[in-house]
């Protein structure tokens, strides 16, 4: 029997439309110290070098959330597929975070496409160019990598532009399938 009020409703969803946009800000709010650690770093170690240092930091995040997805999975070995519904299980906000299409082959393979993504929204509401922009994508998309690895699973990325719709294109593979 549910026992809650019209009102205790109204202020759930108010709740979690405040969590929503909370997460949503501190997304931002990762795009922004992740670009602040880059200029830091570029002067002593060159920007190449500072990418792939974030990014091998961002990489062992990942390696750490593939924990999450074996958990959810049971410990069985996932596919492509499972991995990415997994993901919209578990992810940011249910997967709400990074609304995407999919569409798998006949090889297990699977083609993503993150149709928003709060990084890109963090990047045009604060003015960073596209170099800056596709710096940003290859060293958070390490916690991408790092997952999908850490599941043995492979993954290659398009980069995304800021001025086209949507945000990465992302192919997922098993690990018996070249993601060439």
């Amino acid at each position: 029997m549910n026992t809650e009020s019209p009102e205790q409703s109204s202020d759930t969803t108010d709740y979690i439309e405040e969590l929503r946009r909370q997460l949503h800000e501190a997304s931002h709010q990762r795009a922004l110290l992740t670009h602040a650690f880059l200029r830091q770093l570029t002067p002593v170690l060159g920007r190449e070098t500072s990418i792939e240092l974030l990014r091998q930091g961002a990489y062992q995040v990942g390696q750490g959330n593939a924990a999450s997805f074996i958990a959810a999975s049971g410990g069985s070995p996932l596919t492509p597929e499972q991995a990415i519904r997994i993901f919209q299980r578990i992810g940011p906000d249910r997967g709400r975070m990074f609304p995407i299409e999919y569409e798998c082959q006949a090889d297990g393979s699977c083609e993503l496409l993150t149709l928003a993504c709060p990084l890109k929204d963090a990047a045009l509401a604060h003015g960073l160019d596209q170099r800056d922009f596709e710096a940003l994508v290859l060293i958070l998309d390490g916690v991408t990598h790092g997952a999908l690895e850490g599941l043995g699973l492979s993954a290659s990325t398009t980069l995304p532009r800021l001025d086209s719709p949507g945000c990465c294109r992302l192919r997922i593979t098993p690990a018996s399938v070249s993601s060439g």
